[in-house]
């Protein structure tokens, strides 16, 4: 109930900053915002992905690595082998995809360029959504019907009624 439309959001955002500044992206909003906090005296770092941001040249190269991976999906489609994540989803009560807090910047890519579309595994399921697909049946019966109604999902494309924005 409280998910936001990603169409729209940061990480979309950030992608399309940097796409449209490709050959100027010290002129990216992103590029100011990691630069606003290297002057501050706060260098963006990431422990888990082993990056500090600590120098103009380290913030350029890093805005780089997007638009390469994002140039590589453009040519060869979206490749769940590189990222570092699964990009998992759960499925709602309506059954509807739901993506969850990972990967989210490979999806943004995927948006931007249009695939229609990207391969997903199934985190949860919504227990409104599990009991009216399986109707009482438990066991191999249950994960079959579960199984064979996965494809009819579609992503959930509009925000929750708790949507903070």
């Amino acid at each position: 109930m409280r998910r936001g439309d990603l169409r729209q959001g940061s990480r979309y955002r950030f992608i399309s900053d940097l796409v449209a500044h490709r050959d100027n992206l010290d002129g990216s909003g992103a590029f100011s915002h990691f630069n606003a906090r290297l002057v501050a005296g706060h260098p963006w770092s990431s422990h888990q992905q082993g990056l500090l941001l600590d120098s103009e040249t380290r913030i350029l190269t890093f805005l780089r690595v997007y638009l390469q991976f994002m140039d590589d999906m453009a040519c060869n489609g979206f490749d769940y082998h590189k990222g570092k994540d699964e990009l998992g989803v759960a499925v709602s009560r309506e059954g509807r995809l739901i993506k969850l807090n990972r990967g989210l910047h490979r999806l943004a890519m995927a948006q931007y360029l249009g695939l229609p579309t990207i391969p997903v595994k199934v985190k949860a399921v919504h227990r409104d959504w599990w009991q009216g697909v399986t109707r009482g049946v438990r066991g191999a019966e249950a994960l079959a019907r579960v199984a064979a109604a996965l494809p009819n999902c579609t992503p959930e494309t509009a925000p929750g009624a708790l949507d903070p924005a």
